[in-house]
């Protein structure tokens, strides 16, 4: 995997007049894994939902506590959107969880390394 440079990201949902700054960062690849990516966004969705409905919680009550849209909460757990690595924290914070916690495991540490 390659390393990309995190950048902060302010999400239109935010606040009046808020804008995005700085490009996505993807937490499951580069482009050059084409649908290797599609299956760890889903992995990761399944995890997220998975944290998610162990709270109790629908969609929408996941999407009041991070600022994004219930649409964006349901594309993410489908797979059908990448998800940024600061979008990970905030959800993960949200749910009580680690950002690791959320990742497929091949992604928490490399080997050899302990979290």
């Amino acid at each position: 995997m390659t390393a990309t440079r995190v950048t902060p990201a302010t999400r239109p949902s935010e606040g009046a007049g808020a804008t995005k700054t700085g490009p996505p960062v993807n937490v499951v690849g580069d482009a050059a894994q084409g649908a290797h990516r599609g299956v760890q966004a889903r992995a990761i969705g399944v995890r997220i939902r998975a944290a998610r409905e162990a709270r109790g919680w629908t969609q929408t009550d996941l999407a009041d506590r991070t600022g994004y849209t219930q649409a964006t909460i349901s594309r993410w757990e489908g797979g059908h959107r990448d998800i940024t690595a600061i979008d990970l924290l905030r959800v993960a914070d949200a749910l009580g969880v680690t950002a690791a916690d959320l990742l497929p495991k091949a992604h928490c540490a490399p080997e050899g390394i302990t979290p």
